[in-house]
C-alpha cells in the first residue's frame, strides 16, 4: 500500500477554514516572508481535494474572488521558488501535471525527463484527466503539441503512452514474455536496421511486471541486457526515452523518482523539478520515495535538501512537507496516549479516585524529541514548531479531557473557538486511518507508561533502565485489513 506524506486533514471544516484565511488576508496585508508558516498551515495540511473545497467556497462566499490570485498578491516576489511550491499545491493533480508538461515543451528544446516521468508513472485515468486539463488551460490539444515538439521514436513512444492503454494489472505471462523477447530481437539486433514500432508498442503498453519478465527472457535469449540492445539500436533522445522505461521497470517508480530527486539536488540548478516531484507524489507515495532515497544514498531526503543550494525558505517548507510534521506528530502522540498504562504516582501520574480517569499534567507529557524517529531527527530550524504541533496533537486526545475540563479553562476555550471535537469515535477513526494509510507500525510499551521510539521494524525503549516489564505489541497489515473490513 502506498505511503503518502499528505492525507485528508481531520476536523476539517471548509467554511471555517475559508473564514480564517479571509480574515488573515484582510488583517495582514502585504507580502511578508513571515507569513509562509501561516500559508503552510492553510494550504499544506489539508489534502488536495480539501484545498479544492477551499477554493470553491472562497469564490462563492466572497463575490467570485479567486483564492489563488489573492494569495499571489501576498507572496514575496523575492521567493519565486517557494511561491511556486504553494501555488502548485493549490492546483489539482491533473492541472499541475498539465502545467508542468507545457513548461517542459516551452522555449528551446524539451525537458525529456519531465515528459517521461509524467507519461510513464501516471495511470490511464490520470493521463486522460491531464489531456482534458491541458485543453482547458491552454485551449490546445496535448497530443498535437507533443507531436509538434518531438520527433522520431521518442515522439512515437510519448504519443503511444498518451493513448492511455497500458495494461494496469499485475498479471504476467512467461509464454508472452518469450514471444515478445523474440519479437524485439527480430525487430532490432537480428536484422539490418530497426523496427522502432515494435519496441514502442511493447514498452509503452505492457505492465511493469510483464516487462520485467520480458527483460529476463531477452537476457536468456541474447546473453545481454535489454539496455545493451537499446543502446546498440538507438541514439539521442530515442535511446534516452527507451532506457527511461527500462529504468522505471528495473528500479520501480519509487527508485527511479528517488534517482531523479538525487540528480536534481546534486546539480542544484532547477527548482522546478524538485517542486514538481515532491508535490506530484505528496499524496501518492512520497514516503516510499523518501525511504528508497535513504536506501540508495544513505542520507535522508530531507537532509539532502537541507544541505543543497536551494533557497532557505524553500528548503524549510519542502522539508516540512516531506517529513509531514503534522502527520508524524499525530501518529506518535496518539500512540503514546493509547499505550499509556494506568497512572502511577512515581511517574507523576494520578487518577480521579471516583472515576479512575487519568489526570495528566503537562510535566508528564514527554517532549517531542522522545518520539521522533532516530533516522530523521528534526532540523534545528523547525524544532519549536515540531514541539508546538506535537502538543496540539496531544490536546486532541480524550484521555486528557477530564484534566483539561477541570484545570485548563484556557485550553477548553481555545478548543471551543477552533471547534475541536474530542469524541472517542473520532480518535479511533483517526488512529485507524493513520495506521492503515502508513502501512502500519510496530510499537511497544511497558507498565510504567514510558513512551517508545518507533523506527522501522524495531521498537526500542527510550529509557531501558526504567523499563522492567516490556510488552511488545505489533500492528500488522492483517490487523489493519480486518479493521478496514469492520
Amino acid at each position: 500500500m502506498p505511503n503518502p506524506r499528505i492525507i485528508p486533514k481531520q476536523n476539517f471544516h471548509a467554511d471555517q477554514e475559508v473564514h480564517t484565511i479571509y480574515q488573515f488576508f484582510t488583517t495582514k496585508p502585504g507580502a511578508d516572508p513571515n507569513y509562509y508558516d501561516d500559508y503552510f498551515s492553510f494550504f499544506v495540511k489539508p489534502s488536495n481535494a480539501q484545498r479544492q473545497q477551499l477554493k470553491e467556497i472562497y469564490r462563492s462566499k466572497y463575490g467570485g474572488a479567486d483564492l489563488v490570485e489573492d494569495l499571489k498578491k501576498r507572496l514575496p516576489p523575492s521567493e519565486l521558488a517557494t511561491n511556486q511550491l504553494f501555488l502548485a499545491l493549490l492546483d489539482t493533480p491533473a492541472f499541475h501535471d498539465a502545467k508542468y508538461l507545457q513548461k517542459a515543451m516551452k522555449g528551446l528544446g524539451t525537458d525529456e525527463d519531465a515528459l517521461i516521468e509524467i507519461l510513464v508513472t501516471r495511470g490511464n485515468i490520470q493521463l486522460r484527466q491531464i489531456k482534458h486539463a491541458y485543453q482547458e488551460l491552454y485551449g490546445k490539444d496535448l497530443v498535437k503539441d507533443i507531436a509538434s515538439e518531438t520527433s522520431g521514436t521518442f515522439k512515437a513512444l510519448l504519443l503511444d503512452l498518451l493513448e492511455a492503454n497500458r495494461d494496469e494489472s499485475f498479471r504476467t505471462s512467461p509464454e508472452q514474455a518469450k514471444i515478445d523477447a523474440d519479437a524485439l530481437y527480430k525487430a532490432g539486433e537480428k536484422k539490418w536496421g530497426t523496427d522502432e514500432a515494435v519496441f514502442v508498442k511493447i514498452l509503452a503498453n505492457q505492465n511493469f511486471n510483464q516487462l520485467s519478465l520480458l527483460f529476463e527472457e531477452y537476457q536468456k535469449l541474447t546473453k545481454h541486457s535489454m539496455e545493451q540492445a537499446i543502446k546498440s539500436e538507438f541514439s539521442g533522445d530515442d535511446c534516452k526515452a527507451l532506457l527511461s522505461i527500462c529504468n522505471f521497470v528495473r528500479n520501480g517508480i519509487y527508485g527511479e523518482v528517488a534517482e531523479m530527486l538525487h540528480k536534481n539536488i546534486q546539480k542544484g540548478v532547477n527548482d522546478d523539478t524538485l517542486i514538481h516531484l515532491v508535490v506530484a507524489h505528496s499524496e501518492l507515495d512520497l514516503g516510499d520515495i523518501a525511504d528508497e532515497y535513504f536506501k540508495r544514498f544513505k542520507v535522508p531526503l530531507e537532509q539532502a535538501i537541507e544541505k543543497s543550494g536551494k533557497s532557505t525558505i524553500l528548503k524549510r517548507k519542502m522539508i516540512k512537507l516531506i517529513l509531514n510534521i503534522f502527520l508524524l506528530t499525530t501518529i506518535f502522540s496518539f500512540i503514546y496516549c493509547q499505550e499509556m498504562e494506568p497512572p502511577c504516582e512515581e511517574n507523576g501520574h494520578s487518577a480521579d479516585q471516583t472515576t479512575n480517569t487519568p489526570i495528566v499534567t503537562k510535566k508528564t507529557i514527554p517532549p517531542f524529541d522522545f518520539i521522533f524517529p532516530k533516522r530523521t531527527p528534526p532540523p534545528n530550524f523547525c524544532h519549536d514548531e515540531l514541539n508546538e504541533e506535537y502538543f496540539d496533537c496531544i490536546g486532541l486526545c480524550p484521555q486528557y479531557k477530564h484534566f483539561r475540563d477541570k484545570n485548563c479553562e484556557d485550553v477548553a476555550k481555545e478548543e471551543q473557538q477552533n471547534h475541536i471535537t474530542t469524541t472517542e469515535s473520532l480518535l479511533s477513526k483517526k488512529l485507524h486511518h493513520l495506521c492503515f494509510s502508513l502501512r502500519c507500525f510496530p510499537g511497544c510499551r511497558c507498565k510504567d507508561g514510558l513512551v517508545r521510539e518507533f523506527y522501522g521494524k524495531n521498537a526500542t525503549c527510550i529509557l531501558p533502565e526504567k523499563c522492567k516489564d516490556v510488552t511488545v505489541t505489533t500492528t500488522t497489515e492483517k490487523d489493519c485489513n480486518e479493521n478496514e473490513n469492520n
